[in-house]
Formats: C-alpha cells, structure tokens, sequence
C-alpha cells in the first residue's frame, strides 16, 4: 500500500516564486548594459506574483535594485512605474531602497511629463540619500530636480539646487 502524500500547492508556489526571483537576479546582474527580452519578460512576469508575498521582499528588493538603470531604457517604462508604484511602500525603514526607486520615479514621472509627481519623487530621494549620508545619489537627486525645476522656468530655484549638489561632491 502506498503512502499518500499531501502537496502544499501554495508552499510550493513561493519556493518556485523565490528560486525564480534569485535566477532572475543572477541573469540581470550578470546582463552588463543590456538586457535580453526573456529575461526582462521573465522580471515583469515574476514581479506581478512577488509583490503579493511579503517573504519575497528582500530577495524582490534586490531584484529591483538591481533591474534600475534598465527602467530608464526606452520599452517598458510605464510597466516598471507601476512595480515602483507598489514596492515603495514596503521601503519603510530602508532609506537605500526608498532612495533609489524614488530617484528613478522622478526620473520617469518626468520623461511622462508629470513634472510635479517628478518633484515630489526627487525631494524624497535626496532626503533620503541624505539620511543615509549618500552624497552621489543625494547630489545625483538634487541634479534631477534641479533639471525638473529649470523646466518649469523656476530659474533662481534650480540654480540654487545646482550649487547645492556641487557641494556635495569633491
């Protein structure tokens, strides 16, 4: 007689869902400066499931950390908005994530012309860049602004976010 075995479909879900996410951040890390369609499809499709477990968060984490200087490439930008959009709130107490989604937010929000949710989005990066006493990414965010306040004709507003990233920098 055989023993019966029960199968945890949803235990067996998040363990596929979590070696998912790591082989996809192996592929993205190792990607250089481009990265395939199969493996960004294979993050956009992995990211509409991680973002439901809150046990995937760090290694989802990673994975977006890692995929940021690809959401600036032309294609699926408005896609990657919306992962932004919904892993910003698990960044609370993570001033490095908050940071870096929040620079890349405002660099978006202003490519879609939404220069006021780009403000936003860069004031909160170079705070938190600040809290974290990240001078590049904080002078990085304040060059951004400067650039999203000079496109409002604010002119004395964005020379004075100028002069105040230069400082920081040697």
């Amino acid at each position: 007689m055989a023993a019966s075995t029960t199968v945890s479909y949803p235990r067996v879900f998040r363990r596929y869902l979590l070696r998912g996410l790591q082989l996809t951040f192996d592929q993205v890390r190792s990607a250089g400066d481009t990265l395939t369609t199969t493996v960004q499809n294979q993050a956009l499709h992995l990211l509409d499931f991680a973002l439901r477990f809150d046990d995937a968060w760090p290694l989802l984490r990673e994975l977006l950390l890692a995929l940021l200087p690809f959401m600036e490439q032309p294609g699926e930008q408005r896609r990657w908005l919306a992962y932004l959009h919904q892993a910003l709130p698990r960044c609370t107490n993570d001033q490095e994530a908050e940071a870096r989604f929040t620079w890349t937010l405002g660099v978006l929000s202003r490519r879609f012309g939404d220069l006021l949710a780009a403000e936003r989005y860069l004031h909160q990066s170079q705070t938190a860049a600040a809290a974290l006493a990240d001078q590049r990414l904080r002078a990085g965010a304040l060059t951004e602004l400067a650039y999203v306040v000079l496109m409002q004709h604010r002119l004395a507003e964005a020379k004075r976010l100028i002069d105040q990233a230069h400082t920081l920098l040697p």
